[in-house]
């Protein structure tokens, strides 16, 4: 598990995904599996399972990242931080069904 660190500077929500392939199903796409509200110092912490590989996460939030810029970090200090929300993996990714 690795926290995901999101800061605004103002309060934002987002909606977490990543880039999903099954082959075995022939799926690809994209997999909403978390929502997220910052805290009161405009920050949200997303504790989320890597897999094996590179993974391609977005972050769909409710606010104009022209006026609000979104600066995403994972850094070793970040996975210091108590999270905002955890998602543990999904069963497909448990037993590998995925790349």
């Amino acid at each position: 598990m690795y926290n995901i660190v999101l800061r605004g500077s103002v309060p934002f929500c987002t909606l977490v995904s990543f880039d999903l392939n099954i082959p075995i199903i022939r799926y690809s796409g994209f997999d909403c599996y978390a929502f997220v509200e910052s805290s009161e110092n405009h920050t949200a912490i997303v504790s989320t399972y890597l897999g094996k590989g590179a993974r391609e996460f977005q972050f769909l939030v409710n606010t104009d990242t022209n006026i609000n810029p979104i600066i995403i970090t994972s850094s070793e200090e970040d996975q210091t931080l108590q999270p905002d929300s955890v998602s543990k993996p999904h069963w497909y990714q448990r037993v590998g069904l995925y790349r």
